[in-house]
């Protein structure tokens, strides 16, 4: 009896030890590493970031840069853009060597094109491009370049900025540049119209300029609109002169429609011009982040 409590003992130290064993390579720095990893995969980018930081807290080594990209990634797909360029800041200030250098000028370039500051990412780009040490890196920068003045409507600096990527140079990275600059080249034969002109086309046959506009329709509806209140004034003013409630009633209708049928003209051409500029833009498909 005393020998099988001392074997049951035994074995209830054993598993003990088994279980501890588990829990201590559990958290270790290996398999918090690749917990991080397997977050960051399915989407859990809050909870990753927190196992990376875990992860470099723990670990003993120096070139921790691999990790602080992925954490900088984490950032970007959360939309915390300035959290990332704080993290590819430090990449670059603390590891000067690093592989992920020209990654982390481009990233930062593209936390300002993802937050739809184009103007700021084509700067950023511009004062680091001359920084990059690669070819491809030199690449991915001007196709971002390209992109963003693409979305500032500058047809013509786009085009030239993909032309050149199709240089001899870049020749193994352009499979996407074609049908940006074919974008390009549709972007400065867009025939815009003019706001100006559709106000003065409804300031003298209402409804006109939103038929110049592309909505008919609404021109229609416009022109018998105001025609018929001012009918209906003319009709009240005529019967009873200025004292006419039906003619001050309609005319003051007829007026208001008349001026909202100017400023409408004018705001039926933004949307038509936005609208010719939204169907080239979503041709922009391309997945930007360098992973």
């Amino acid at each position: 009896m005393k020998n099988c409590y001392i074997i049951y003992l035994f074995f209830i130290l054993l598993f003990d030890c088994s279980c501890l064993k588990a829990q201590i390579e559990y958290h270790s720095p290996e398999n918090i590493y690749r917990f991080a990893d397997h977050l960051n995969k399915i989407g859990e980018y809050s909870r990753a970031i927190g196992e990376y930081q875990r992860y470099l807290f723990l670990s003993n080594s120096y070139n921790n840069d691999s990790i602080y990209y992925k954490i900088g990634l984490c950032y970007e797909y959360l939309n915390n853009m300035e959290a990332a360029r704080n993290i590819f800041h430090k990449i670059i200030d603390t590891y000067p060597n690093s592989n992920f250098i020209d990654r982390s000028y481009y990233q930062i370039a593209f936390t300002y094109y993802n937050n739809h500051e184009y103007d700021k990412s084509i700067t950023c780009a511009e004062e680091n491009i001359n920084k990059i040490s690669t070819k491809y890196g030199r690449y991915k920068l001007n196709l971002l370049i390209g992109i963003n003045n693409l979305y500032e409507k500058k047809w013509e600096t786009a085009y030239n900025t993909f032309n050149i990527l199709k240089s001899n140079e870049y020749n193994n990275f352009n499979d996407p540049v074609a049908e940006l600059e074919k974008c390009a080249i549709d972007g400065m034969n867009l025939k815009y119209k003019s706001a100006i002109v559709a106000s003065l086309f409804s300031a003298f046959i209402p409804g006109s300029g939103k038929i110049y506009a592309g909505r008919i329709n609404d021109g229609i509806y416009s022109f018998a609109t105001i025609g018929i209140s001012a009918w209906q004034a003319y009709d009240g003013f005529r019967n009873k002169g200025t004292n006419s409630v039906k003619g001050w009633i309609y005319g003051i209708l007829g007026t208001t429609f008349y001026l909202g049928n100017i400023y409408g003209s004018a705001v039926s051409v933004r949307m038509y011009n936005d609208k010719l500029d939204k169907n080239i833009f979503n041709r922009i498909n391309i997945d930007m982040i360098w992973q």
